[in-house]
């Protein structure tokens, strides 16, 4: 159970380990001065994870030229620690990556970031749009594009379903919807577009209880 689950009030009589210690500004700099080096992680899916397999699987994706160690925070976190800023960089900005076709999520971390509170809700893809008119395929309309479906460099937001088309109208209300095509796209579920499980698994096709064939579900058509 985590600390904050408790109720402490001012009724609990903290013992001398409980009350902790000061540290200085000098030491917490010296406990930090590595994040730089570090990623924090994690592989979509419930399966259980062997570190030695994803520091193999990983290591081999990343060519790091100064080596790359993985250990594990919490229940589905996992810390890379790279021994220089370039291999931490290509593994960073180089994806999308996937271990065992499930999606690798990476972020960097500060020097004061829990590890186990940073952001790994986004992950960036190359997307090709599919649909635009040539007159219309221009800078200011691709970003318009990507904002709608996340951040620029599109960023996609690994939570929610990965997003198939958009809708959009011109000045003249002709309604033109373009298709996207995702580079290096992982496994995925074809009944909600979750990145997170299969269709096998899938919590809503539970929920509604229905016996759809494989090319009949959402996402393969």
């Amino acid at each position: 159970m985590d600390v904050s689950d408790f109720d402490f009030g001012n009724k609990v009589n903290l013992t001398d380990v409980e009350e902790g210690f000061c540290m200085a500004d000098d030491d917490w700099d010296q406990q930090n001065s590595s994040t730089d080096l570090l990623l924090v992680g994690k592989i979509l899916g419930n399966k259980s994870l062997n570190l030695d397999t994803v520091g193999t699987i990983l290591s081999k994706a990343w060519c790091p030229v100064n080596g790359v160690t993985v250990n594990q925070v919490g229940e589905d976190r996992l810390v890379f620690s790279f021994k220089h800023k370039l291999d931490r960089k290509r593994a960073l900005e180089g994806g999308p990556w996937s271990y065992e076709k499930r999606l690798v999520v990476l972020n960097s971390v500060g020097p004061e970031d829990n590890p186990s509170q940073v952001d790994l809700n986004w992950c960036d893809f190359i997307i090709h749009i599919k649909g635009l008119p040539l007159g219309k395929a221009n800078k200011n309309m691709v970003e318009k594009i990507c904002s709608q479906m996340g951040r620029f460099r599109i960023g996609i937001d690994v939570s929610k379903p990965i997003p198939r088309l958009m809708k959009i109208r011109n000045d003249r209300g002709d309604l033109i919807v373009v298709s996207f095509k995702f580079e290096r796209l992982p496994n995925f579920c074809y009944y909600c577009g979750k990145l997170d499980h299969m269709a096998i698994h899938c919590k809503n096709r539970y929920d509604n209880e229905e016996e759809i064939k494989t090319e009949d579900l959402p996402y393969c058509r």
